[in-house]
């Protein structure tokens, strides 16, 4: 039923059935718009209803928004590994504003929950970066009760978007990096085999935990990458790579194949050695017993390495920026290197790596005034 209440202003009435005690029950909405508007919007209520997802605006709170954009957008669309990211992020801001009403979220608001979201639990404050991904997240939320008319408008655009911090990539300079590979000749095959194909190939550390050996032609030194192994909601997971770029045929040097046909041969030994006991999920890097390597592991390698050998400090991602900046200092095409990173195009190399592209920019300059030099001698 629709009545209006005043000019553009209609109540609408539909009936839901029963309760218990034999009582009729009813939804109402506020509807501002024309008759026929209203109309519609009535016959939307009443094919919700019988579906059993209609929602009442005025009496949803944010995480029940929260909790039917996960179901109807974020588990169906998204990977695992980012409904991941999603879920603890959508911790955080619903412990703060998940038991009000849509119609009681505002601007204001909001703008008083990213002042408390700029102070994690810790006492630390949050960078610019991880605050925007909160931003997005709400944003996305509140565009989702947009979308199913839930709310008349989204308050969070009236919010200016937090700006991100480019970071310039740290990576390790030629001298740094003879220095890792001098000390790597006293490791095991398995750390030796690890750090050097991600130096040389540039693959993100998920990628090179999904190389299995049949991705491996040792024969024309070619490498495949095209799967990736990631930690979400406690468990181990394999996955495809990040984008279609990211799945590639990447050709490496001749040390890494060798040090990768020493490396699985060792693993070959080990495999006869503990017979039923191996675990043989094909993969190159593993665990002792031959299970997928914890994702985490070769991060905790490398800061072992560097802390045994007094080594610049660098994280395992940035054996990646090194692998790149060697490649640039050495004038390879940026867009060869862009396809050797699995970037999505060559812009986001330049974008990534400008600070490194700038600086050999000027040893060119440099390089071409001393030509210029002995030109005018």
């Amino acid at each position: 039923m629709v009545a209006q209440i005043k000019k553009n202003k209609w109540k609408i009435t539909v009936d839901i059935g029963f309760d218990s005690n034999g009582k009729r029950k009813r939804v109402f909405e506020t509807f501002t718009g024309t008759k026929s508007e209203a109309r519609i919007r009535e016959a939307e209520i009443r094919k919700a209803v019988k579906y059993g997802v209609y929602a009442n605006p005025h009496n949803m709170t944010f995480k029940e928004l929260s909790d039917k954009y996960f179901k109807e957008y974020v588990i169906p669309n998204l990977s695992l590994k980012t409904q991941g990211g999603y879920k603890q992020l959508s911790k955080v801001i619903n412990d703060k504003i998940g038991s009000i009403y849509l119609k009681n979220i505002n601007s204001l608001l909001l703008t008083e929950l990213y002042n408390k979201l700029r102070i994690s639990d810790t006492g630390k404050e949050i960078t610019n970066n991880t605050l925007l991904h909160y931003y997005n997240l709400i944003n996305s939320i509140l565009n989702f009760g947009v979308m199913c008319q839930l709310i008349p408008a989204n308050p969070n655009k009236l919010i200016k978007r937090p700006k991100v911090t480019k970071k310039e990539a740290s990576y390790y300079d030629k001298e740094d990096v003879i220095k890792l590979l001098n000390c790597l000749n006293n490791e095991p095959l398995k750390y030796q085999a690890l750090i050097m194909l991600a130096l040389d190939s540039g693959a993100r550390r998920s990628e090179l935990l999904g190389l299995e050996w049949n991705d491996i032609n040792f024969e024309e030194h070619k490498i495949h990458i095209n799967k990736s192994i990631h930690y979400v909601d406690k468990k181990v997971i394999e996955k495809e790579t990040k984008n279609y770029t990211s799945n590639r045929i990447i050709t490496v040097t001749d040390s890494t194949i060798n040090i990768l046909k020493k490396y699985k041969q060792e693993q070959d030994l080990e495999k006869a050695r503990l017979g039923k006991k191996w675990v043989n999920s094909n993969k190159v890097f593993t665990k002792n017993n031959g299970e997928v390597m914890f994702p985490d592991t070769p991060s905790k390698i490398l800061s072992k390495i560097i802390k045994k050998y007094n080594l610049k400090k660098i994280t395992f991602h940035q054996l990646r920026h090194t692998s790149a900046s060697l490649q640039i200092a050495l004038g390879v095409h940026t867009k060869l290197i862009s396809n050797r990173l699995g970037h999505s195009s060559a812009s986001t190399t330049l974008n990534i790596y400008s600070h490194i592209f700038k600086s050999v920019e000027e040893e060119s300059a440099k390089k071409l005034e001393s030509i210029f030099n002995e030109n005018t001698h």
